[in-house]
This record gives C-alpha cells, sequence and structure tokens, in this order.
C-alpha cells in the first residue's frame, strides 16, 4: 500500500499526519482509510521526497515499517536506550500513545493491527514481540 505524508516539515521535530488506504480483511470490493499521528517521522521517511515519491507501509510484529518501492527501510535502526535496535518506522507502543481511547477509529486501527499481525498489543508492551510477521498490502495511494 501507498503512504502518504501530508507535507515536508520545516524541521526534524515537526510533526506528520500518516495516512493509507488498504482493502479490507472483511470485504475484498471495500476499503479501508487509516490515518495516525500526528507524529514525528524520522528524517529519513521524509527527505528527499516529493509529492510523487511512493512509499510503502508493512504491519510488522514490532509496529509500522515505511520502506521505499524496493523494500528498503526508511526509518532509523539505531540503538534506543535499552541497548535493543529498532527495528520498524513505528513502533506499535508509540502509534498506542499517539490515539485516543474514546476514538472509535483509532480504537479499530489498533484491533486491525492486532489481527493483520496475530499480535496482543498488551503482550507486546510486556514482551518486545519480534514477530517476522509481515503483511504487503496494495492500495492507492
Amino acid at each position: 500500500m501507498n503512504v502518504s505524508i501530508n507535507q515536508a516539515p520545516r524541521n526534524e521535530r515537526e510533526r506528520h499526519i500518516l495516512s493509507w488506504s488498504e482493502p479490507s480483511l472483511e470485504d475484498a470490493n471495500q476499503e479501508n482509510h487509516w490515518s495516525v499521528g500526528p507524529l514525528i517521522l524520522p528524517i529519513s521517511v521524509w527527505s528527499n521526497s516529493t509529492a510523487s515519491t511512493k512509499r510503502e507501509l508493512f504491519y510488522t510484529g514490532e509496529g509500522l515499517d515505511i520502506r521505499n518501492t524496493a523494500g528498503t527501510p526508511l526509518g532509523d535502526r539505531k540503538l534506543t536506550v535499552t541497548g535493543n535496535t529498532k527495528n520498524c518506522t513505528l513502533p506499535i507502543s508509540v502509534i498506542v500513545i499517539h490515539t485516543s481511547l474514546e476514538d472509535k477509529e483509532d480504537q479499530r486501527f489498533l484491533e486491525h493491527w492486532e489481527d493483520v499481525t496475530g499480535l496482543d498489543i498488551e503482550a507486546c508492551a510486556i514482551t518486545k514481540c519480534r514477530s517476522t510477521c509481515r503483511v504487503r498490502l496494495s492500495g492507492k495511494r
């Protein structure tokens, strides 16, 4: 699926809304439209990009990974405070922080992430999920 990012930021701390569409898991004739944010994206996701730059989104056991059309991850792969390497662009913990318990669409997306990956968000928060579950979905930009 292709991902759109609202606009290039003026600085690397500026927040973005990440939006995409993908085929529905329940009905192949329907599309789900998702939006996450506002959140800070790594500079490698939005630098050197134009309005026509295509990015793809992958669901992983750790969250969401934004990649170029060749499948190369665009997010930072650096050590975290705990000494582990961050293996996806947007860890599920970051996504959860930017969702609202009262917002039905936010909760629907979190349930969707669990359905796609086969993982439980609460369990991932307790034990660092390292699943290799990747789902590549194609959709409109």
